[in-house]
């Protein structure tokens, strides 16, 4: 007759795949900093040199490719209203890209214009949408600070 082993293997333990190493407050920051100044020398970089004219073909296409992108984050809120009908995805990836989109999109209006205005109807439209992109970023901040407070648990919760 055999004698059963009575030696206990435990399982191997390893972290949850959804535990990722978050980031701190200074790090995205930083990140954010180092972006956003990135973007401010780009557009700085593009209005002075002579790479391209504003009324070269790259000009307008960096014009349509910035309206484009403007026009397309405009389904995220009609994502947001159709979530019954239509789930094409999480929304906070949506809202990741509506972000993107948000920031990228006048980004290349401004490398387009070469930070040049010339009509009446071209400084109206580019005030709109200086002042539209600001209230997005703006914006953003409360919205994060609601999400960090309402996913913490109660517990921590201020």
């Amino acid at each position: 007759m055999s004698v059963p082993s009575t030696t206990l293997e435990l399982p191997i333990v390893s972290k949850p795949a959804d535990a990722r190493r978050v980031p701190s407050r200074a790090s995205q920051r930083l990140r954010h900093g180092l972006l956003w100044t990135a973007l401010t020398l780009l557009v700085i970089f593009g209005a002075r040199t002579d790479l391209y004219s504003v009324d070269s073909d790259f000009a307008y296409w960096l014009g349509v490719v910035g309206g484009s992108a403007m026009l397309t984050l405009l389904l995220y809120p009609l994502r947001k209203r159709l979530d019954r009908y239509l789930s094409f995805g999480r929304l906070r990836y949506w809202f990741s890209g509506h972000m993107v989109l948000g920031i990228a999109g006048p980004v290349l209006i401004l490398l387009h214009c070469k930070l040049s205005l010339g009509s009446l109807n071209a400084k109206v439209a580019f005030w709109s949408m200086v002042v539209v992109a600001a209230s997005g970023i703006v914006g953003r901040f409360p919205v994060c600070a609601v999400a960090s407070r309402t996913l913490r648990p109660p517990a921590q919760r201020r």
